[in-house]
């Protein structure tokens, strides 16, 4: 089944702008065999992380002492990317400062954080496959995060480049997760790129068919940004993740107002029936397994900028449960303004830092609140009415259980 020409809006003509220097033109036939040589990650192979005992009990010891504890870490391996998505501004950043993790590097800022024992990592961009460490850099981090690591991907780009990171994900048992915003020209606008939804399918089911080969424990998702370009093209995009047997995870596109790749051309989401349909569907699918009821139902509100304001940052307890690190070692919260760097500061010096309660004062503070489900979700399942009503939970409940909620609230 595909999707008719019809149901892709017309496209928006290109802003004009900043080059994007490594975006990708992708070539109409992708060669899905394997090199002689391999991918490039056969000497990849995974350790042992911490323990996840002895994570609990050094956070209860960074609690006592007054030392920070961080819950995960997005790790920003690269600004560089193979996309130019108009409600992103990476590639804007990379055309002065072209910057990559290094596996050299990442060891250095791995033993200025192995005090604090975080839990999971995720491993992003821009594009993360453009990062020539990123198979070291994934074992690396393998073995130092207990509750595990994410690498994401738009899995779109040269094919050997993106295998080779992903085949090292696999060996690892990585989780995965693949941008997927839809079909035909929906996708390439919303992704400033060409041929988007052909070039990442291919990709990803050769990452599918390679993880059932290898026998490899790495969760596949399929992640989709919903908005008014894409929302009536969610019930296949749902239909696709039932072909592939992969989990799906899904959230409103969101605008931090960033000096951006394409200004005036930012996607929105809307209220519509499209939407409501789409939430629905979304609550009822057995793929989408990591989400709350709570955040996908809030999706309508956000449209509809409605929705409270939720935000880790700002929730006791939480205020340090994320926290982004460059390349260069620069941490930052939200906003992507540096409040320190790991070559030259502790955690705790930077979170009692003047950089630091500017953020609160200036950005955090005054902001109107996002969608993202990597800030929201949690301190949206630890409101009372979401417990109460056990929204928190990342599975879907059961009509008999949602019955007697129900009834207890009648």
């Amino acid at each position: 089944m595909s999707i008719s020409d019809q149901e892709a809006p017309a496209r928006v003509g290109a802003a004009e702008g900043v080059k994007n220097l490594d975006a990708f033109v992708p070539m109409d036939l992708i060669d899905t065999s394997l090199p002689a040589d391999g991918w490039g990650s056969g000497h990849i192979n995974p350790g042992e992380p911490p323990g996840k005992g002895g994570t609990f009990a050094q956070w209860a010891r960074n609690f006592l002492s007054g030392r920070s504890w961080v819950m995960n870490l997005n790790i920003t391996a690269t600004n560089r990317c193979t996309q130019t998505c108009p409600m992103c501004n990476s590639y804007v950043l990379a055309q002065e400062n072209r910057a990559n993790l290094t596996a050299e590097d990442f060891g250095v800022y791995l033993e200025r954080l192995k005090p604090y024992r975080i839990a999971a990592a995720t491993v992003c961009g821009g594009e993360p496959t453009l990062v020539p460490d990123m198979p070291e850099i994934l074992a690396m981090a393998q073995r130092h995060f207990p509750f595990g690591v994410m690498v994401i991907s738009n899995f779109y780009g040269n094919t050997k480049r993106i295998m080779r990171t992903m085949e090292a994900a696999l060996r690892l048992n990585v989780k995965i997760n693949c941008s997927f915003d839809g079909f035909a020209e929906a996708a390439d606008i919303q992704r400033g790129a060409r041929k988007v939804s052909d070039t990442v399918l291919k990709h990803f089911k050769m990452v599918v068919e390679m993880k059932k080969q290898m026998g490899s424990r790495s969760p596949l998702t399929l992640h989709t940004v919903l908005s008014d370009l894409n929302v009536k093209q969610y019930p296949r995009i749902l239909e696709l993740v039932e072909e592939l047997g992969v989990l799906h995870s899904v959230g409103p596109v969101n605008s931090f107002e960033y000096d951006a790749c394409n200004p005036g051309e930012q996607p929105t989401l809307t209220p519509s029936p499209d939407l409501n349909r789409a939430i629905e569907l979304a609550l009822s699918s057995k793929h989408v397994a990591g989400q709350s009821h709570a955040f996908i139902r809030g999706m309508a509100d956000y449209a509809a900028k409605t929705n409270e304001k939720v935000c880790p940052y700002l929730t006791p307890g939480l205020k340090r449960m994320y926290m982004f690190m460059e390349p260069n070692g620069d941490i930052s919260l939200c906003e992507r303004q540096p409040i320190g760097n790991l070559r030259e500061h502790t955690l705790e010096q930077m979170f009692s830092s003047e950089a630091y309660k500017r953020t609160l004062k200036d950005f955090i503070e005054p902001c109107a609140g996002c969608w993202y489900s990597c800030f929201v979700e949690l301190p949206l399942a630890l409101k009372p009415k979401n417990l109460a009503r056990l929204d928190f939970l990342h599975h879907r409940m059961s009509d008999g259980l949602k019955e007697r909620i129900e009834a207890v609230e009648a």
